[in-house]
């Protein structure tokens, strides 16, 4: 009985204690101040088995098509080279003061399974500037950001990638 009593009681004390901290506005939530190591490994475990887990059962089509990878490429572009980069190209300085640092994909998504890219940019990562892309996108177009992030990301040059942004401009002209 007095052991249960002394967890509860300890408990009761770390409670009262993390509130007072939360309350107290000690933590410094300023963008430009990085998390300390142990908050970081903290958010980021917690980042990954979230959508470790949620991706579960997600049955990605086949990624190897040209002309879904191509349209992956161009939405690429469009909307996510300005926060993650690409080979050869650095993030906008408005990325650049994120925290955390947006990931560099073609090296980041190497890890990943196809479910887990699809269930990021469908339903992004809370409190880090990742949105959801799912009120912009379908399904199909999703999964054409992942063919290129899984099929031609990883392995494309600096120089390739930019003859491919350089034809993809011409093409919106």
């Amino acid at each position: 009985m007095r052991a249960v009593a002394t967890i509860l009681g300890i408990l009761v004390v770390e409670i009262v204690g993390g509130l007072a901290y939360i309350y107290s506005g000690s933590y410094d939530v300023a963008a430009s101040t990085p998390d300390n190591p142990i908050v970081g490994w903290i958010l980021g475990t917690t980042s990954d088995r979230s959508v470790s887990r949620q991706a579960e059962g997600i049955v990605a089509p086949t990624l190897t098509n040209p002309v879904m990878i191509g349209r992956g490429l161009d939405r690429y572009r469009e909307d996510c080279a300005q926060c993650h980069g690409a080979p050869g190209k650095y993030p906008t300085e408005l990325a650049e003061g994120m925290t955390p640092q947006p990931p560099r994909l073609w090296e980041s998504v190497k890890d990943m399974s196809p479910g887990e890219v699809f269930w990021v940019v469908k339903h992004g990562i809370k409190m880090t500037g990742m949105p959801a892309w799912a009120h912009a996108y379908k399904d199909d177009d999703i999964w054409s950001v992942v063919a290129f992030l899984k099929q031609s990301f990883p392995t494309l040059s600096a120089d390739e990638y930019k003859r491919l942004d350089q034809e993809a401009a011409q093409k919106k002209k």
